[in-house]
């Protein structure tokens, strides 16, 4: 039987995270990542499945921008840092961020979310396997911050929310397309469906001047997102690839 024609990255992967060799079939056209149940991300091998967005490697770059944000609140206070992820899926950015700081974890308060409890489920092991037992970070089931106590204020909350606009979808590789959840993936017409409700809910949860950062969509510009310009200032920045891809939303 033939095998699929596989990449000399996806040979790679295969060699490095299968315990036996693996042959993949043409007919089939998963990630490598599904068929290994891992996935790398800054440096980490995270498990995966198909309950779970594949990170990928322009999110590294929102990392990197949580970073710089968190480490400038760092400096400016000696209070908790409070931060919180929406939509953590399979954990990546939030175990990836604490990671990056555990020599600063003491100061710094931790709160990841997703609305569904086999992502969660997963975050919770990657943790565990990345981390150990950190009581600094906590999970939680919610509906973006719908659950999450109305007196909880965070300093940072970084979101990874689905963006692609859902005219975008049947357009996407396959192995995206038929393959990753699309739970993760539409971001409703304009790809904007689950970032608008995210911002106009941080307004009870930030206060002034807390900042929250985004991945979206390259289309999602300062024209397609000025209404939300009368409570937030906006900056955007591009990933390694020269495309938008960040937003910096800061509390007015």
């Amino acid at each position: 039987m033939k095998n699929r024609v596989l990449s000399p990255r996806e040979q790679t992967h295969l060699a490095r995270y299968s315990k036996t060799p693996v042959r993949v079939s043409p007919s089939d056209t998963r990630p490598v990542e599904y068929i290994s149940g891992v996935a790398e991300f800054c440096n980490l091998a995270l498990q995966v499945t198909a309950d779970v967005l594949i990170p990928r490697v322009e999110t590294e770059e929102l990392v990197d921008l949580a970073l710089v944000e968190i480490n400038k609140k760092l400096s400016a206070t000696t209070d908790l840092v409070s931060i919180a992820e929406i939509g953590t899926g399979s954990g990546s950015i939030a175990i990836s961020v604490l990671q990056k700081l555990i020599n600063e974890i003491d100061r710094i308060k931790f709160l990841a979310t997703d609305i569904s409890p086999q992502a969660l489920a997963i975050a919770k092991r990657n943790a565990y396997q990345v981390l150990g037992l950190l009581p600094q970070l906590s999970f939680l089931q919610s509906d973006l911050l719908n659950q999450v106590k109305p007196a909880l204020l965070f300093d940072i909350v970084i979101a990874n929310l689905p963006y692609i606009p859902s005219g975008k979808l049947p357009n996407l590789d396959p192995s995206v397309r038929d393959h990753e959840p699309h739970l993760a993936l539409d971001g409703g017409d304009d790809g904007l469906k689950l970032i608008s409700q995210l911002l106009i809910q941080a307004t009870d949860h930030l206060q002034p001047d807390r900042v929250i950062l985004l991945e979206v969509d390259e289309t999602h510009t300062k024209k397609t997102m000025g209404k939300y310009l009368d409570n937030w200032n906006l900056e955007f920045f591009d990933d390694q690839f020269d495309r938008n891809r960040f937003v910096k939303a800061t509390l007015k």
